[in-house]
C-alpha cells in the first residue's frame, strides 16, 4: 500500500511539475504585458503595472487588420480541408482498391515530410501563378496539410462505425454518396466538430507559411507581432500584449470547445 501511495505522489509531483513547465511562459508573457517599457527587464522585481500597452499593440500598423486576416484563414482553411478531409477518411476507412493504396501511400509520403521544406518550392509555385500574398496562395498550402495529418484520423473515426447499418442502407437503395451522406457523417459529428478545432487552431497559430506566402497586402497575426522586434531594439512589452490578445481567441475557443474536442478524439 505504501508503494502505490508513493506512486501515486510521484505521478502527482511529476504532473505539477510539466504543467508549471509548460504554463510559466504564458505566465511570464502576461506579466510583461502589464509592465511599462522601463520594466520588462525587472518583471519580477517592478511593482508598476499598466493597460496602456494593450491600446498601443492593438493599434499598430496593420495590427487589426491581421487578427481579422488571420481568423478568416483559419475559418476558411478549416471548412475547406475538411471536406476533403471527410472524403479522404472515408475513402481510406471503408474502400480497398489500387486507388486507395495509391491516396493512402501519398498521404503517408506527405506526413513524414517536414512541412518547412514545402516553403521555397510553394514561394516559387505562387509567384508563378501570381497569387503570392493572396488568400488563394496561402489557403491551399494549409490545406495540404490539414488533409495530410488529419485522413488517418477520420479514417479512424469512420472505422469505428459498425458496417451493418451502412449495408442495411444500401439493400434498401441507398448509393455509395447517400451512404456517406446520411449515415457515415452523422455518426461522426463529434469527430468532425474535433477536428475543425484543431484545423482552426493550427491555421490561427501557424508561422512559416504566413511568413512566406504573404505580405503587406494579406498581413497575418503571427508575422505581425514581429514587428515590434526592429533594428533599435524590441518592444517587449508590446509584443507581450500583442501575444496576449492572440492567444485569448484560442483559449476561449479551447474552453467552449473542450468536451467536443476530448469527446470527438474518443470516437
Amino acid at each position: 500500500m505504501k508503494i502505490k501511495g508513493g506512486w501515486k505522489i510521484g505521478w502527482i509531483v511529476a504532473i505539477v511539475i510539466v504543467c508549471v513547465f509548460f504554463t510559466f511562459p504564458i505566465f511570464w508573457i502576461i506579466l510583461t504585458s502589464l509592465k511599462p517599457a522601463r520594466d520588462v527587464f525587472y518583471v519580477h522585481a517592478s511593482k508598476d503595472f499598466t493597460l496602456s500597452n494593450f491600446p498601443g499593440a492593438l493599434f499598430a500598423p496593420q495590427f487589426i487588420r491581421a487578427m481579422i486576416n488571420a481568423g478568416i484563414m483559419a475559418t476558411l482553411a478549416s471548412i475547406c480541408s475538411l471536406l476533403i478531409t471527410l472524403q479522404s477518411g472515408y475513402l481510406l476507412g471503408r474502400f480497398r482498391g489500387l486507388f486507395r493504396d495509391g491516396w493512402f501511400g501519398f498521404i503517408y509520403i506527405m506526413r513524414t515530410i517536414p512541412y518547412i521544406t514545402w516553403g521555397l518550392p510553394l514561394y516559387f509555385i505562387n509567384q508563378k501563378l501570381r497569387i503570392n500574398d493572396t488568400y488563394w496562395g496561402l489557403l491551399f498550402p494549409h490545406m495540404a496539410v490539414h488533409v495530410a495529418f488529419f485522413s488517418l484520423i477520420m479514417k479512424g473515426f469512420f472505422e469505428n462505425i459498425p458496417l451493418e447499418t451502412e449495408e442495411a442502407a444500401r439493400l434498401d437503395g441507398c448509393s455509395n454518396w447517400g451512404v456517406f451522406l446520411k449515415i457515415a457523417i452523422p455518426q461522426v459529428v463529434p469527430g468532425i466538430i474535433a477536428l475543425s478545432i484543431l484545423c482552426w487552431l493550427w491555421t490561427w497559430n501557424e508561422f512559416f507559411f504566413a511568413l512566406i506566402l504573404t505580405g503587406h497586402r494579406t498581413p497575418m497575426l503571427t508575422v505581425t507581432i514581429v514587428q515590434f522586434a526592429h533594428e533599435t531594439g524590441i518592444e517587449w512589452n508590446l509584443m507581450s500584449a500583442s501575444a496576449v490578445m492572440a492567444i485569448i481567441p484560442a483559449v476561449l475557443i479551447c474552453l467552449f470547445a473542450q468536451k467536443y474536442v476530448t469527446t470527438g478524439l474518443r470516437v
